[in-house]
């Protein structure tokens, strides 16, 4: 038998468009637009559960539409100096529904525990993108755990510098061929034939 494909309207040209589903509007997300209903997919406990998010993926808005509404709170100014989203975490682990802030918009690596002293952004010496670096954390187990960094607040380029170590002089290179941003001379670090160069 031939495969029936989704209903067709007519246009006021005459023309057939496809029907699609219509957009159900949500609680206003961390952007301070409308969030939209979807529909989990995936296998597991929480298949064709429907739920609220950003309608331009913009920012980590989440919300259960059979759950009562949890307001969009506004956290403390992340990297890019605007105020940051909470979120809880949903991951099974000593941490679940633990609350957090990070950046709303996704834009750079704020993360921030709920439940702690917010920690000031330390702004470190502009990197190759002409952005202040700002100061992070090693959290990773290890000998360097603790120690102190600086790295682009934007993610825009790699740069890193220990806060404890002399600055190396970072040199902007020809565009990338990618995003035309100016690329940076680098050394590598890692042991083996190519360390140091």
């Amino acid at each position: 038998p031939a495969m029936q494909g989704p209903p067709l309207e007519q246009t006021q040209g005459g023309q057939p468009s496809m029907q699609g589903p219509p957009i159900v509007e949500g609680p206003a997300c961390q952007c301070g637009t409308p969030s939209h209903q979807l529909l989990v997919r995936k296998e597991g406990p929480n298949m064709g559960r429907h739920f609220f998010a950003c309608q331009t993926r913009a920012c980590r808005y989440f919300q259960w539409t059979d759950e009562d509404p949890q307001p969009a709170t506004q956290g403390p100014p992340c990297l890019c100096e605007l105020p940051s989203g909470q979120a809880t975490v949903s991951k099974q682990g000593p941490n679940k529904d633990r609350p957090f802030f990070s950046c709303a918009r996704r834009t750079c690596e704020y993360f921030q525990w709920g439940d702690e002293e917010v920690k000031p952004v330390v702004r470190g010496p502009p990197c190759v993108c002409s952005v202040a670096t700002v100061q992070q954390e090693v959290q990773k187990d290890g000998p360097n755990k603790g120690r102190t960094f600086f790295r682009c607040a934007k993610k825009v380029c790699n740069i890193f510098q220990w806060t404890d170590e002399a600055p190396r002089k970072e040199e902007a290179g020809p565009p990338c061929g990618f995003c035309q941003a100016p690329t940076s001379t680098r050394i590598t670090q890692k042991d083996g034939p190519s360390k140091g160069r």
